[in-house]
């Protein structure tokens, strides 16, 4: 028992860390390729790009580098890889993982019915800031109605109107702020769903890349050398293939 909760409490710490991780709008996944914004680059984070080589021969082949440069004009020295390479990194990183399948589904089911992922206590303090702005938004309505019709001092009605100002503003930001952290979290629950329903499908060792179980298992690859290619799934486990 101690064993099993000490192993969760490692899983729950890797879910936190993905979580914090996933942001909205990463813009990655706009290639038409499979391996489109999936392979990182282990020296300088930058993403791999594609480029044909022979493209009009026999020996046509697509491969992947990173295409930083630095100031001084230095290349990374990570690797070039092929598809071909890029799929038995996977097909090597998903049979390792798929060795511990039952525990991880286990596991990751109970995390996501838990509070980490759970969005009731962001969606009060939505609606918090919405009655919030609402309230600031009536009190400027009433200030300037008052001030057209009645003598005011207008030093202190400039500084009621700025504290209501101020008020409104901050409710308006806090509000972006949780929605933007209730879309997150929707995020992430998401796509660790759909790699454990794809997980749960999967009955035997991968033997053939499949374009849409890598879509659906895997966040990227990470390039550091050809020994060391790392595959991160969609739940924040990273593999070294």
């Amino acid at each position: 028992m101690l064993k099993r909760t000490t192993k969760q409490s490692s899983i729950q710490r890797s879910s936190q860390d993905e979580l914090k991780r996933r942001c909205p709008g990463r813009n990655r996944y706009s290639g038409v390729h499979v391996f489109s914004g999936k392979v990182k680059c282990g020296q300088c984070g930058s993403w791999y790009d594609s480029k044909v080589w022979h493209s009009n021969g026999k020996y046509r082949r697509t491969i992947w580098r990173c295409n930083h440069t630095y100031n001084g004009g230095e290349k990374c020295k990570t690797p070039v890889l092929t598809d071909d390479e890029l799929k038995e990194k996977y097909i090597s990183a998903i049979n390792k993982l798929f060795a511990d399948k039952k525990s991880i589904l286990v596991d990751y089911n109970e995390i996501l019915t838990g509070p980490l992922y759970d969005t009731s206590g962001l969606e009060r303090k939505r609606t918090e800031y919405e009655d919030g702005m609402s309230a600031a938004t009536k009190l400027v309505q009433k200030e300037i109605k008052k001030n057209a019709l009645e003598p005011q001092d207008q030093a202190e009605y400039q500084k009621r109107y700025d504290a209501l100002t101020e008020r409104f503003n901050t409710a308006k930001k806090n509000l972006a702020d949780t929605e933007a952290e209730i879309i997150r979290k929707e995020l992430a629950h998401s796509s660790i769903r759909q790699f454990l329903d794809t997980l749960g499908k999967q009955k035997d060792l991968v033997k053939k890349f499949d374009a849409v179980q890598f879509q659906s298992l895997v966040d990227f690859i990470t390039a550091y050398s050809k020994d060391d290619i790392r595959v991160t799934f969609r739940n924040g486990m990273e593999i070294k293939a």
